[in-house]
This record gives structure tokens, C-alpha cells and sequence, in this order.
């Protein structure tokens, strides 16, 4: 045998020896999981196979409807794994509001997303953003900016997604849409469309294995790759080109404000980021919320008398209500959250990691967890 071949017979021996002893660790990993994790009681979830656990459950459409026949089956809490990944899956208001609200400190982390927020780029999103930058965000999307518009009853749903996206987008960057066909509206609604899809758990096997990552386009199971950059340059362009809009002879924006006043110390990035997030979710689902408070309006007309008259008694006909009425209109409030309740937006909320292990009802939740809401 040529010295060429022994080299080459040798690194072959080599490498295989290297996956044996990483398949073996991550297998014995996986089983000292399981043996540890049996002894604590872990909430009830469908059973799953050795090293994949539940992979092959995991839905690629429409998970909330897979999620709701598990709590048929299992309960409100439910508990399953994707390679080593843990996911927990609540189909209960009370249970929902005692981990994620009462005990949010714990359960305020985020899921890390290699498709969705590496690949993608949504990691700048607010949704997937923790810590201080995440902070930093919301007190953008806090900012209070109080405007009046009006629109025809015909073709209402067109008439919300553009009046809807034409709003934001003279707050935040002091630009007017150029008619229902606007380039940067059109962006928005492809980018919330991939959103969900990018960043739906369990959906994109790098996610589960990250380092599929570096896995070449051409390469067979790359195509995802082909896909993450396609919509990564539409999420670039969707962020980056509005913002310039905020300087020259445009409107008084959110952005401009925001520049103006943190000159000294501010983050371009972070502010054209923050804005962005707001921009991109509210052209989505302000109209697809409206639509649904017009069905609901057309199926329960004595609520809407209701509503009238309230408004009729506290605001009169001579101007419009303000948020400053809001406390003397409970009824409409009332309205309002039964309509985000009886029609959700979002099917599932953005997943909540857990940041540290934790215990409910004589369950145990293991740190690093993935908490996904069922809202339908």
C-alpha cells in the first residue's frame, strides 16, 4: 500500500472514529436526560422514539390544530422533545397566566432560532429579542402617538390593510403609501407571511441541529439555505429602506424624533430595528383584527347597539373618541378584548424560554424549555 493510501486510510479511520464517540456521547447525553428527568415527573405529552423523541410529531402546517388534539389527550399542559429540545404546550388561560405573567421573570427568555433568527435575520425582531436590547425595544413600541383617519364602508378589508399600513407608516417614518399597491406595504405583508413560517417551532430541522447550518445551498437538504436568503433580503430591504425616509423634507416621524433625541448616545441600528417590528406586525394584524370585529358585529348586532349607545352617551356626535374616553367606555373595551378573544390574530404566541427549572401542579418544567401558547 502507497504511503498516499495509508495517509488517506487513516484520516477515513479517523474521522469515523470522531462521529462514533459524538454519536455515543450524544446518545448517552440524551439517555442520562431521560433517567434524571424520570425521577422528577415531567408533564404528559405523546410518547416518543429514543434520540428523536417526538420529532416525527411535530407539525409543519398549522400546529395549533395538532396542539389542540393533544390537549384533548393529554390535558392543557403538554410536554414533548425534538432531539434533546424541550417543548411545553399550554392550552389553558390560567395556567398560561400563572407561568408566563406571575412568574415572568422566569419564563421571559427566547427561543434561539438558527432558521428564523440567524438565517432569516428576524433576530433583530422584538419578538425574538431578550434582555436589554429587548427592553430597549418595547419602550420604542411604547411611544404614544395620537392620529385621526378616516375610510369608505366599500371594500373595507383593503381599505384596513391600507389604512393600517399607511398609518404606521407616516408614524414611524413620516412616509404616505403610494395607493393600496405600495412597494413597502407589499414588503410588510410578505415578510409577516415568512415570519410565522420561519420561525414556527420545531418546523426547520437546523433549528433542532444547528450545525446544518453550514451545510452548502447546492449541497442535498440545503435548499432551506436557498429559502433563509431569499427572505432575509426581503426582511433587509423591509427594515433599511423605510428608514431612510426620516430625514430630508418628510413628515415629523417616530424615527426622526428618536434620532433627534439620542444623538449623543444613540444606536441607529437599534432604533431602525425597534421601528421596523412595529412597522412589519402592525400592517398584518391591525386589519385582520378589524375584519374580524365587522364579522363580529354583522353576527351579534345587539352588541354593536350596545357599543353605539355607549359611545352616543360619553362622546356625543359632535367629535371623535379619544384614548382619554377610554376609561368611561367599558363596555366598548369589553368589545374589544372579546373580539381578540373569540377571533386571535395569531394562533400560537412567540415561544418564552425558560430561563431556569421550575414546578407546576406537582410537574416538573426543565430549564431551557420552549413555552408555546396555544391561543386558538
Amino acid at each position: 500500500m502507497s504511503v498516499r493510501a495509508t495517509v488517506k486510510s487513516a484520516m477515513f479511520t479517523g474521522i469515523l472514529a470522531g462521529c462514533a464517540v459524538v454519536l455515543v456521547v450524544v446518545v448517552l447525553r440524551i439517555i442520562w436526560r431521560r433517567f434524571v428527568t424520570r425521577k422528577r415527573r415531567l408533564p404528559p405529552g405523546p410518547p416518543g422514539y429514543p434520540v428523536i423523541g417526538n420529532l416525527l410529531d411535530l407539525p409543519k402546517e398549522e400546529d395549533w390544530l395538532r396542539f389542540s388534539e393533544w390537549q384533548k389527550v393529554y390535558g392543557d399542559i403538554v410536554y414533548v422533545t425534538a432531539l434533546g429540545k424541550k417543548f411545553l404546550i399550554i392550552s389553558s388561560v390560567k395556567i398560561a397566566s400563572d407561568l408566563l405573567e406571575r412568574r415572568s421573570t422566569y419564563y421571559s427568555g427566547r427561543m434561539k432560532l438558527t432558521f428564523g433568527g440567524e438565517l432569516c435575520g428576524h433576530d433583530r425582531s422584538l419578538a425574538l429579542l431578550e434582555g436589554t436590547k429587548h427592553r430597549e425595544a418595547r419602550k420604542v413600541g411604547a411611544s404614544f402617538v395620537e392620529f385621526h383617519s378616516s375610510q369608505g364602508p366599500d371594500e373595507f378589508v383593503k381599505h384596513f390593510h391600507l389604512n393600517s399600513g399607511s398609518t404606521i407608516m407616516r408614524i414611524a417614518y413620516g412616509y404616505e403609501l403610494d395607493g393600496d399597491n405600495d412597494l413597502h406595504l407589499r414588503h410588510a405583508n410578505m415578510v409577516i407571511r415568512d415570519f410565522s413560517r420561519a420561525c414556527a417551532p420545531g418546523r426547520w430541522l437546523v433549528d433542532l441541529i444547528p450545525i446544518l447550518k453550514h451545510v452548502p445551498e447546492w449541497f442535498q437538504g440545503g435548499n432551506f439555505k436557498k429559502i433563509a436568503r431569499k427572505w432575509r433580503s426581503e426582511l433587509d430591504e423591509c427594515y433599511s429602506v423605510p428608514f431612510t425616509f426620516a430625514s430630508g423634507d418628510n413628515l415629523p416621524s417616530m424615527i426622526s424624533q428618536l434620532l433627534e433625541s439620542n444623538k449623543q448616545h444613540g444606536d441607529e441600528t437599534q432604533i431602525a430595528n425597534a421601528v421596523g417590528s412595529l412597522f412589519i406586525a402592525g400592517s398584518d394584524t391591525t386589519p385582520v383584527a378589524l375584519s374580524n370585529f365587522i364579522m363580529a358585529m354583522i353576527l351579534y348586532p345587539e352588541v354593536q347597539k350596545k357599543a353605539q349607545s355607549e359611545l352616543d352617551r360619553v362622546v356625543g356626535l359632535e367629535r371623535r373618541p379619544t384614548l382619554a374616553d377610554r376609561v368611561n367606555l367599558p363596555y366598548v373595551v369589553a368589545v374589544v378584548k372579546e373580539v381578540l378573544r373569540w377571533a386571535p390574530v395569531v394562533p400560537t404566541s412567540v415561544p418564552h424560554r425558560l430561563n431556569r427549572e421550575d414546578g407546576y401542579a406537582n410537574f416538573c418544567i426543565p430549564k431551557d424549555t420552549l413555552v408555546v401558547t396555544n391561543i386558538w
